[in-house]
This record gives structure tokens, sequence and C-alpha cells, in this order.
């Protein structure tokens, strides 16, 4: 674990997932954002430990492709948030 104590990426991964605990969303979305935060987290942790640079290298990719996964989720929430303020902006 001593390739992990100065790794920020990997620290800043382990907030990111902490953080990602209480937020209120439907199952699926819920489901799909917290298994990629704990992709990224232990894809870093996984890579860290390669002896080569290419090796390493491939699981950073991964860790990165779920960081990707995990910004395709905020379409849904900022589409339901556009749906309900123009009903609600129409009712009014």
């Amino acid at each position: 674990m001593s390739t992990l104590k100065n790794f920020r990426s990997y620290e800043l991964s382990i907030q990111f997932y902490q953080a990602c605990k209480p937020v209120m969303l439907p199952y699926a979305l819920k489901d799909q954002l917290t298994r990629a935060a704990s992709s990224i987290t232990l894809n870093l942790a996984e890579g860290a430990a390669k002896p080569s640079s290419k090796e390493r290298l491939r699981y950073y990719s991964i860790a990165f492709g779920s960081s990707t996964s995990r910004n395709s989720t905020r379409w849904p929430i900022n589409s339901q948030r556009c749906s309900t303020s123009s009903r609600t902006n129409t009712d009014a």
C-alpha cells in the first residue's frame, strides 16, 4: 500500500466514492455511479502495483474510462431537472 501513499488521484478517487454514497438518485443511476466510482479507485490501485509503465497505463486508462462513465450519469439527472423545471414554468 506504500505505493498509494502519495498518489493524489487515488486519494481523490476515494473522496469521490465517499461523496457518492449519500447522493439521492433513482436506483439504476445510483448503482451506475457507485460502480464507476469504485472502479476508478480499484483500477488506480491495481495499476499502481504493476511493475511496468505499460501495464500501469492500461489500468489508468480503464480508470479514466470509468470516470467518463461517471460523467455520463449527469445527462439523465440534468434532463430530469430540465423537464421538472419546464413543467413548473408552464404551470405558473
